[in-house]
């Protein structure tokens, strides 16, 4: 682009336009006192160039807007009112697009010249008067005659007050919801409400079809002028227009096609390439299958000094205020929905031809605004790169959004519009002041409840600040949400402003004040300073003859269980050498001696690292050779590769004579035992290396966890906990703290299998068990049996934990109904590096219905943090990865000191020296109510077709499904090499052969099309590794179903006729009846003449909807079918008894809702 096609397109953007008057001398129109000292040196410096470019454009290169003869040819639509003809016909005519406002009128009101004034330019503008119908397979448009024009009115004066304005607010909406007929209505409708003899209010309405902001200003002009003459006895001065819409309808096809317009839309297909389908901007609430258009609007303002300073930046920069704002607005955007490709539409007049300026009609188009953030800039780097992705935008500004939709072929989707959800509206043009003889006006306040778009900011100057109206769709977003992000969005204007050169990605924009509310965190004394097996002792102290543990009938004091600990515990002093920061390992299974052992070594001094006796014998060595193992305690009749030097045999004779020789009196407190600063055991986790790691945990970790879990589970001496869990999994630490640290018992079931559901409630109910820590797949499997509601009848079990994996709404909603609210249910989160649990979310008495079950609130002595990756503070509802802190967070991993130093780092907000945060890798949310939700893996999230998807919310959908026991999704490639999603179930009992078919089915009810997975492989369970977690390797490689399915040929006549007519339209040889008519390269405006024939050929009145919710031949074949035998039945072409028993229940359901 050349400077000066460049300078002249930047003098646009500020409503500055340099032409050439009749001498060919060149002079400027519009706001000049926009013309910044550099803009006029540039002109001046460039005037023969300018000159000489505008010379050749006015020779021909854009013809000129000549007037039509009418009657000669067909009028068309222009490009921009043939998309909003189509948008009516597919909502079956609605008020979305009417434009209405209102006027109190005080004082003496000429109602005969008001009148008149709307006749006259009903007459002038021939927009106003033109219907649009259907002739040829072709849409046109009729100008009819002018007639006389005569206002509707309406009288509130007998009503008074309150009762009044609430009168006058109603006829207003009532006006502005009154839907126009495109085909036989003015598009311009007046209405006057009588309030007093000297106060009226003036409603007016207009279609967009016929109208646009601009038009607005012309409307305003041109009435305050007429009315002005009428009211005085004069005729009208107005001049003549030249030309009229239908005229500029013509030029823009006629100008717009072959060469010129393959320029223009080359651009714009290299500028929106591989276009993100839809924004990432966090809902609060699911999108509809279709869209809404139901809006609210906030305000609020950038203050003078952010304004200025923006200006000056932007004027330093050769930018417009406009420039500056969207790439504020696209930084705002990038950091809430975590993109970097971010899409804006933005309108513009679109009045470049001087011969329409004076003309009301539908001449805004859209720009789609692409900006690409991907290398994280500076604000001032950003500025530049906005200035010139707009200056080429508004080089082809000429191409109609219409044309664009079509060349590009976005993904459709009824719920939400294409190309872009987000706009951006810079109120730049000189607003027309309305003014009328003896009479006073004011606007009436609106209360606009439309929503074209998800997101629209308006920005308009005002007493030099910046307005700025926040337009959102309310069935996306609560209010609450977009005030925030209107208050977010002046913290980080200040922020790009203050520092224009940092990466705009780690400008904090969450103001001080605020930065508390996006911590959760609480605090509860641990109390003294005492390491987990003194605690133990103290227990001992307090009730050494309640019973510990059961096991098959055997039962443990506490006191019995502390001696036989102590003993052992002396034995692995004495001859093992065990002392503080030496490892232990325990190889058991499920056993009095496990709990024994694990015992023993905290008090020894030691630290245990359990070892599940069922890993494979690799793993098993290679954690072995890591650990440095002083000993291991285990069982000779293991079969593992434990070297016989290191393993103590609590099996043998010669072990345990000489452990029980040992004195079984607690060990003294010396200056060479155990703090609680020292190690109490090493877990060992997957690794993304493929090999485990080490965690690290010392006593203060657990005690905290202690405190915070013994006032979150309200555990007293008389409970009784089931133990579950693995020796390797920590859960077993939370089985052991639960009970044996608070005064209960644990209760061991024989043998190291999972029980089954029965067995579970067989030994709930044989040892009177109160309370147990369960996986959530293995509370799922209690949730779905049949005999749930038997089962906790009088049952002694008060309390539930789950964790591990989201809870299944559709499992949730099945234990309420049979366990009531009796049993205590709590959903947990949180990994190893946290000690155990670092939050809890009561679900007992829930009724978010399908929604995802929160994780909670943190557990006492822990922290959550919801940062970016730049460590930023993210708002409330914005995905970002949960960073635990608290004092249960553990020292790190085993011999890594550098995968410790990245996943355990500096608190940025720290209250104190040397606080750290957890990295987890796992994205949530802040909820209304200060509950986590979470979303999923940082690694879960993958992008297919442009659409960003979260796995986890396919997995869930399917979860809800009554036949799915399980789920996992995943993005794999086909054989062509496209990414596509594979759905992994396991179903519930016996496996159905049509559970895919009514997955399907399932999933297309509430998820869009690009969410819906190309493969849907059944299993019997899913694979896990050694430690429990999802064996990814071992899943088979799905079966794809393909995306162009074989040819199916038509069977029934309708069918065939619907082949046929598909054939014609879109140019094919041959269609099948599984053929999708958007894939074949159908689109909007093929899809209206799809209807037109349809209908005709079939005397149906198919809705346009039909051929966006039925795509295939087959699918609306049926429809047809079922439309035609209806008809044929209301009719009396067809009897009742005719009918088979589901047409009945559908002629039934007729004439009901009729």
């Amino acid at each position: 682009m050349t400077p000066v096609v460049t300078l002249l397109t930047t003098l646009k953007t500020l409503q500055i336009k340099l032409a050439l008057d009749e001498k060919g001398d060149l002079v400027v129109r519009g706001d000049k006192t926009a013309l910044t000292p550099a803009l006029v040196a540039q002109i001046r410096q460039h005037k023969p160039e300018i000159v000489n470019t505008l010379r050749q454009n006015t020779g021909g290169n854009v013809p000129a807007i000549t007037r039509v003869p009418r009657g000669e040819q067909p009028l068309l639509l222009s490009f921009a009112q043939q998309r909003l003809w189509l948008l009516d016909q597919i909502d079956g005519g609605s008020a979305h697009y009417n434009i209405t406002g209102a006027l109190n009128l005080l004082g003496a009101l000429n109602i005969q010249a008001l009148e008149l004034s709307f006749d006259e330019i009903i007459k002038r503008h021939e927009s106003l008067r033109t219907s649009f119908v259907e002739e040829n397979n072709q849409v046109v448009q009729l100008i009819r005659e002018a007639g006389t024009f005569k206002l509707t009115s309406s009288d509130c004066s007998l009503l008074a007050g309150q009762e009044q304005a609430q009168a006058v607010k109603e006829q207003i909406a009532l006006e502005g919801s009154k839907v126009f007929d495109l085909s036989q209505d003015l598009m311009l409708r007046v209405h006057l409400i009588k309030c007093a003899p000297q106060q009226h209010v003036l409603v007016v309405t207009m279609h967009h079809i016929a109208s646009d902001g601009w038009s607005m200003s012309v409307l305003i002009k041109e009435f305050s002028a007429l009315y002005a003459a009428y009211s005085r006895g004069q005729a009208s001065a107005l001049p003549a227009l030249e030309v009229q819409y239908a005229d500029y309808a013509h030029w823009q096809r006629q100008y717009l096609k072959d060469e010129v317009l393959e320029q223009q839309l080359g651009y714009w297909q290299q500028q929106l390439a591989d276009l993100p389908v839809v924004h990432g901007l966090p809902l609060d609430y699911s999108r509809p299958a279709a869209q809404s258009f139901t809006g609210k609007a906030v305000s609020s303002r950038l203050g003078r000094e952010p304004l200025t300073a923006l200006k000056t930046l932007c004027r330093g920069q050769g930018a417009t205020l406009f420039m500056g704002l969207h790439a504020a607005f696209s930084v705002l955007l990038a950091r809430y929905s975590n993109e970097r490709d971010i899409v804006i539409g933005s309108p513009i007049a679109n009045r470049e031809q001087q011969e329409v300026a004076k003309l009301i009609g539908f001449f805004v188009n859209t720009l789609v605004l692409r900006s690409d953030l991907s290398q994280e800039p500076g604000f001032a780097a950003l500025l530049q790169q906005s200035k010139q992705m707009l200056t080429d935008a508004y080089a082809h500004q000429q191409v109609p959004f219409e044309q664009l939709v079509e060349r590009l072929q976005p993904e459709r989707s009824l719920q939400h519009s294409p190309l872009f959800q987000v706009m951006l509206v810079l109120q730049n043009n000189e607003q027309q002041q309305l003014v009328l003889p003896e009479l006073t006006l004011t606007p009436v306040a609106e209360e606009n409840e439309l929503a074209m778009f998800d997101l629209t900011l308006t920005a308009e100057e005002k007493d030099q600040q910046l307005v700025l109206h926040w337009e959102y769709n309310t069935d996306l977003f609560k209010e609450q949400t977009i005030t925030a992000m209107a208050a977010h969005f002046e913290a980080l204007v200040a922020a790009l402003l203050a520092r224009p050169q940092e990466n705009v990605f780690k400008l904090p924009f969450i103001a001080q004040d605020q930065a508390g509310q996006q911590l959760s965190s609480g605090r509860v004394d641990k109390g003294d300073n005492l390491c987990i097996h003194e605690v133990f002792e103290q227990r001992v102290r307090e009730q050494g003859q309640a019973i510990a543990l059961e096991l098959a009938g055997q039962e443990l004091s506490y006191a019995q269980l502390n001696a036989r600990a102590n003993r052992l515990a002396r034995y692995l002093v004495n001859q093992q050498g065990i002392k503080p920061g030496r490892l232990v390992g325990i190889c058991l299974k499920r056993s009095i001696d496990m709990v024994v052992s694990i015992l023993a070594v905290l008090k020894a001094g030691g630290a245990y690292v359990p070892l599940d006796p069922g890993y494979p014998a690799e793993r098993l060595a290679y954690m072995l050779a890591d650990a440095e193992l002083e000993a291991i305690l285990t069982d000779s009749t293991l079969q593992t590769p434990i070297s016989e030097e290191q393993a103590v045999y609590l099996d043998r004779e010669a072990v345990t004579s000489c452990v029980n020789d040992y004195e079984d009196t607690d060990l003294p407190v010396t200056a060479t035992t155990s703090g609680a600063d020292d190690l109490a055991y090493v877990i060992y986790t997957s690794g993304s290396t493929g090999q485990p790691k080490g965690v690290m945990v010392s006593h203060q970790n657990w005690q905290s966890y202690r405190a915070g879990a013994a006032e979150e589970y309200q555990m007293t001496a008389n409970d009784k906990l089931v133990q579950f869990s693995s020796l390797s999994f920590d859960i077993l630490v939370e089985e052991l703290t639960l009970s044996l640290l608070s005064g209960g018992t644990l209760v061991l079931p024989g043998g190291d299998q999972v029980l089954a559901p029965f067995e579970f409630w067989q030994l709930v109910d044989r040892h009177q068990i109160t309370l147990a820590s369960l996986p959530t797949a293995y509370w799922h499997q209690l949730a779905e049996e049949e005999s749930l509601a038997a089962r906790v009848q009088n049952t002694s079990l008060r309390q539930v934990i789950v964790g591990g994996e989201a809870i299944s709404p559709a499992h949730l909603t099945r234990w309420q109904q049979n366990a009531g609210q009796g049993i205590r249910l709590l959903n947990t989160y949180g990994p190893t590096e946290a000690t155990v649990i670092a939050s809890s979310f009561d679900v007992t008495t829930f009724d978010g219905g399908d929604k995802t079950i929160p994780i909670g609130k943190a557990l006492n002595n822990s922290s959550l943090v919801i940062l970016d990756k730049h460590l930023n503070l993210v708002p409330k509802g914005v995905i970002g990865e949960l960073y635990i802190g608290g004092e249960g967070l553990a020292r790190g991993y085993l011999n890594q000191a550098e995968l410790s130093a990245e996943k355990f780092i500096k608190h940025p907000f720290a209250n104190a020296p040397g606080e750290r945060l957890y990295k987890t890798g796992d994205l949530v949310r802040w909820l209304d109510d200060g509950n986590l939700a979470f979303v999923g893996r940082i690694d879960h999230q993958v992008k297919i077709r442009g659409f960003r998807i979260e796995l986890g919310e396919i997995e869930q959908k399917l979860r809800e499904h009554y036949a799915v026991r399980d789920a996992l999704v995943l993005a794999k490639e086909d054989e062509g090499g496209n990414k596509r999603l594979a759905a992994y179930v396991v179903t519930a009992g016996e496996q159905q052969p049509d559970v895919i078919a009514n997955l399907r089915t399932w999933l297309k009810q509430s998820l869009p099309e690009y969410m819906l997975p190309g493969a849907y492989m059944p299993l019997a369970a899913l694979p896990l590794t050694a430690n429990g977690k999802l064996d990814v390797k071992a899943l088979p490689e799905p079966v794809w179903q393909q995306a162009g399915l074989d040819y199916v040929a038509p069977v029934s006549a309708t069918e065939q006729a619907l082949c046929e007519l598909w054939q014609e339209i879109l140019g094919l040889e041959r269609v099948g009846v599984t053929d999708n008519f958007f894939d074949l390269g159908g689109h909007s405006l093929l899809a209206t003449r799809l209807v037109t024939q349809v209908n005709q050929v079939f005397a149906l009145e198919l809705a346009m909807q039909e051929i966006f919710n039925l795509q295939t031949v087959s699918e609306l074949a049926a429809s047809l079918d079922e439309q035609i035998q209806m008809n044929k039945l209301l009719s009396g072409e067809l009897a009742i008894e005719d009918l088979s028993d589901e047409e009945l229940d559908r002629y039934l359901a007729l004439q009901t809702e009729e």
